[in-house]
């Protein structure tokens, strides 16, 4: 038992078809003692023949798990095994799946005494043999598949690198010609403010000059992004108190709020911090003016509160909120939220200029919305050099989204290369991933996240001989907490996938269709938010 173990480890590891031929072949020629051992799978040479001749010969048995020829029916071998004597044993065992795959001729010159211990290691052998050539199809799927998407990936960032280039230099370009005609409009405008008495007339040209203000906000807010993406503005960090900072912004907006029957909160803090002011000043008054924009009862709230080395100044509102979905979004350029299409004081840049200029300072922000009850936007302010350097070498996203984690699979797979390449496909598809190969594993590597799984990805049989489901059932034991799950296999009995049902999801037989697996997983995840509690 021990030596049939060490080859089923061997044969495990198989990464290819000659590979695991050989090693199969060598198996069977230790553990049977025969004198010729032949390996046939589909795509070899005289395969076809081979196949119909198993075929042929298997449709004379009852079991065609595995059948032994006669001496006149070994003649047929002799085609596949020619310095072999025609009157020798031969033991002929078909590889299935949903047909014949492989066939495996073992001869012998003299027949051994007692076939079922010579035939039953074997036909373990043969198992494991069968999928190990489903593994071999698996990872050449997934390393096609991941070949694509890497490439996909390459081409779109090409695309994407050429495209703002290109808008790099449309806008360096237009930027004489579009405030020239602007500037000549704008002053012919004053001069008949100026000249006219009536009260419709003033009332048109200030209707134009209103436009044309806007016209030029837009236009400097796209320039002086066009810079921040470009490099071109150079940020001058000084210590600045944040009483001076809430005072600027409480001169700018109160009026703002009155107007709109708002209560504008300012909570004061004597902190000082590192930044540089103007465009601070920016960022707040684009997130402020914006809170105060589509808040349209309750209040308006800037607070400040140090957590260490760190600031975080926050601006929330009581306004609509931002749907989850859709939070990201808001921080692309002319990206503006359906209900805001008709406000004809935004251009959906803003926004984006609040995401340059925090890149361009190291100082995050963070997004917590949630629908009818507001938004809060926070920025991460440093207190001294230390803060200063530790956002410099940070690699986080400079905007967050705390209610946004990814979703946590966890990979329960004994084979570390089929681990490998399955955690990088989900990691593609912007899954976070765990992996483990036991009982043992999975827990070290739960309490490490220190987060529970959303999602339990398993193979049949693990490491050490353990059940994938018998593993799931611990997991959710130990988390208290039921965990939807998937079961991969290589078995395609109806009995082992009904039994599986019983604790899974869904069971997926191998080779595993990549698209199939994210398809099954997506669903899930979406099962799972729409029965989060809210």
């Amino acid at each position: 038992m021990q030596m049939i173990t060490t080859w089923i480890k061997r044969l495990s590891r198989a990464r290819d078809i000659q590979t695991a031929k050989s090693l199969v072949s060598a198996a069977f020629t230790a553990l049977s003692h025969a004198d010729f051992v032949t390996v046939l799978v589909a795509g070899d040479e005289l395969t076809a023949h081979s196949f119909e001749t198993t075929s042929n010969l298997a449709k004379k048995y009852t079991d065609d798990e595995f059948f032994w020829l006669s001496p006149n029916e070994a003649i047929e071998f002799t085609q596949f095994s020619p310095n072999n004597s025609p009157n020798q044993a031969v033991l002929v065992i078909p590889i299935k799946d949903e047909k014949l795959i492989a066939t495996i001729w073992v001869s012998w010159n003299n027949c051994p005494k007692g076939s079922e211990p010579v035939v039953d290691p074997l036909l373990i052998l043969a198992q494991c043999f069968l999928i190990v050539l489903k593994n071999v199809v698996v990872h050449s799927q997934l390393a096609k598949q991941m070949a694509e998407r890497t490439s996909n990936l390459s081409e779109a960032r090409q695309e994407a690198d050429a495209a703002n280039q290109l808008k790099s230099r449309f806008l360096s370009a237009a930027s004489h010609d579009l405030r020239q005609p602007l500037q000549q409009i704008s002053s012919l405008i004053d001069v008949l403010v100026r000249q006219s008495k009536e009260q419709l007339p003033q009332t048109q040209l200030k209707r134009i000059q209103r436009i044309i203000s806007d016209m030029n906000t837009l236009l400097n807010s796209l320039l002086n992004l066009d810079r921040l993406e470009t490099g071109s503005i150079e940020p001058i960090f000084k210590k600045i108190q944040i009483t001076d900072i809430i005072d600027t912004l409480k001169s700018d907006f109160a009026l703002q709020a009155a107007e709109k029957n708002l209560n504008l909160v300012f909570e004061p803090s004597p902190v000082t911090i590192i930044s540089d002011r103007a465009l601070l000043l920016q960022i707040l008054r684009n997130l402020l003016g914006n809170a105060i924009k589509y808040t349209h009862l309750g209040e308006v709230r800037v607070s400040a509160n140090q957590e260490n080395d760190f600031l975080i100044l926050a601006i929330s509102d009581t306004g609509p909120g931002i749907e989850q979905e859709k939070q990201a979004s808001i921080f692309d350029a002319f990206y503006q939220l359906p209900s805001q299409h008709n406000n004809s004081s935004g251009f959906g840049i803003g926004l984006a200029l609040v995401k340059a200029l925090a890149q361009t300072m190291n100082h995050p922000i963070t997004l917590v919305s949630e629908i009818g009850k507001g938004s809060v936007f926070s920025i991460q302010l440093p207190v001294n050099n230390s803060a200063v350097d530790e956002l410099n070498n940070q690699d986080d996203d400079i905007v967050q989204f705390p209610e946004q984690d990814n979703c946590m699979v966890l990979y329960l797979e004994d084979d570390d290369e089929l681990a490998d390449s399955i955690s990088t496909l989900l990691t593609m598809e912007g899954y976070q991933v765990i992996t483990a190969g036991s009982s043992v594993e999975a827990k070290q590597v739960i309490d490490e996240q220190q987060k529970i799984p959303d999602i339990i990805v398993t193979d049949n049989s693990l490491d050490a001989g353990e059940s994938g489901i018998e593993v799931v059932q611990q997991i959710r034991i130990d988390a208290e907490k039921y965990i939807p799950a998937i079961m991969l296999t290589g078995y395609t009995e109806r009995t082992v996938h009904q039994k599986a049902l019983k604790v899974v999801q869904t069971v997926l037989s191998k080779p595993v269709d990549a698209d199939d697996l994210l398809k099954e997983i997506d669903a899930i995840q979406q099962d799972n938010n729409q029965t989060k509690p809210r």
